[in-house]
């Protein structure tokens, strides 16, 4: 399904930050999906939860942003991209 190949690939991009910040654990992150990129925010949501088990992204909240619609979506440069906006971390100890 191609929905978990994305949610796999939004964690692996997630730990690389976290891991490059000294984190602990992945405790949030917050995508953008782009109006012609073929998956909801329900779905990724599901499939993120799925995925996340056994990672440091495990529990991690997830925020879809959407990208713009209609006409919107033709000029928007990421209207076919799932765009890894930003994450919350814990600190390591």
């Amino acid at each position: 399904m191609p929905e978990a190949g994305l949610a796999r690939d939004l964690i692996r991009r997630a730990e690389d930050l976290a891991i490059a910040e000294g984190a602990r654990r992945v405790t949030a992150v917050r995508v953008r999906i782009g109006a012609l990129a073929g998956v909801t925010g329900g779905d990724l949501r599901v499939h993120f939860t799925d995925e996340a088990r056994g990672t440091m992204a495990e529990g991690a909240t997830i925020e879809v942003v959407a990208g713009p619609n209609g006409e919107g979506a033709l000029a928007d440069p990421h209207s076919m991209d799932l765009l890894l906006v930003d994450i919350e971390t814990e600190e390591g100890g």
